[in-house]
């Protein structure tokens, strides 16, 4: 029961670029945008908080339709019991509270919750499938142990704001997720260790392994898999034998590619770069606002990233919620 009904449900996520990108802003739109589906809803951490603790500054509630479903601690189900229906305690705690699945028995403004670790996540999207919904909404983050790199996530839309820095910090940073975006997928079994040419090693990470993949490289497999990721620290030490085109190198995630934007030219060029997982974003919002009182202007906001991702919908947060 559980395959057939999440077979057919889109399981989104929103990334932001930065904190306080809008996040909370552009799920509520999404939100509203569901009318006659049913939805569940989660977090990664806390979302819908009254006050920022970075800025001091106050946060929007997140607005939970009719018979939606969503995870929240179980203060929060016990101060909203009329409101509220609990559906399951969920094995899962958040800085030492336990978390509830619940029902909304009305619409409501509230605070959701949800666990932070990914296998948690996953386990949750299975959860959720349970109750059938037409849509699984999770806001999580953009870091290599987020959500995001799950292979259940069927969407993710890109929330970006100038909070995020000024024009040409953002478009450095976008530009990166562009090219995650566009590196080719090849098939291949999920293992949870380097492993080449079906030779598995005891090993999962790449850093402190380096002359032990060398050596593997110096070989010329056909195929050479990585479940975790490379940081400058291990190209470094690296550079001078990824130099064959006829080695596929595999990652799991593109996000796993972690180098600076001129050695990772380098390793294009001198390689063959494959990732297990795709990185599937459908759309981006953009936020003018920044906190710290460096707005950008919106129209130059929006082209510079249409120009960057040309093939997205680029749309404006401010213009969503003032739509509503």
């Amino acid at each position: 029961m559980y395959k057939k009904s999440i077979t057919f449900c889109k399981v989104l996520t929103i990334v932001g670029l930065s904190k306080n990108s809008g996040k909370t802003s552009f799920l509520n739109w999404l939100i509203k945008k569901q009318q006659n589906k049913k939805i569940a809803i989660t977090t990664t951490g806390r979302d819908g908080e009254d006050i920022d603790l970075v800025t001091g500054e106050q946060k929007p509630k997140v607005q939970i339709p009719k018979n939606a479903i969503f995870t929240t601690f179980d203060n929060i189900l016990n101060t909203q019991s009329s409101q509220l229906k609990g559906l399951k305690k969920l094995p899962f705690r958040v800085i030492g509270n336990s978390l509830w699945l619940c029902e909304a028995l009305e619409d409501i403004e509230t605070e959701i919750i949800g666990p932070v670790l990914r296998k948690e996540q996953e386990a949750l999207i299975s959860i959720f499938g349970e109750y059938n919904p037409n849509m699984i909404l999770i806001d999580g983050s953009l870091d290599r142990k987020s959500i995001c790199l799950s292979e259940k996530i069927t969407d993710i839309i890109l929330v970006l704001g100038a909070s995020a820095g000024n024009i040409n910090e953002i478009k450095k940073q976008v530009e990166r997720i562009k090219f995650f975006t566009s590196m080719p997928t090849l098939q291949i079994n999920d293992y949870d260790t380097i492993t080449y040419d079906n030779i598995k090693t005891e090993f999962k990470s790449i850093y402190s392994k380096e002359s032990f993949i060398s050596d593997i490289l110096a070989q010329k497999p056909n195929w050479i898999y990585f479940p975790g990721a490379i940081t400058d620290t291990s190209w470094n030490k690296l550079k001078n034998s990824f130099k064959s085109k006829s080695t596929k190198i595999i990652f799991n995630h593109p996000i796993n590619v972690n180098i600076n934007k001129d050695e990772l030219k380098r390793f294009l060029q001198e390689n063959t770069i494959y990732s297990r997982l795709n990185f599937p974003i459908r759309q981006i919002a953009v936020n003018s606002y920044s906190p710290y009182n460096e707005h950008i202007d919106i129209d130059l906001l929006k082209k510079e990233i249409k120009d960057i991702f040309t093939d997205k919908e680029v749309i404006d947060i401010t213009q969503l919620v003032n739509s509503l």
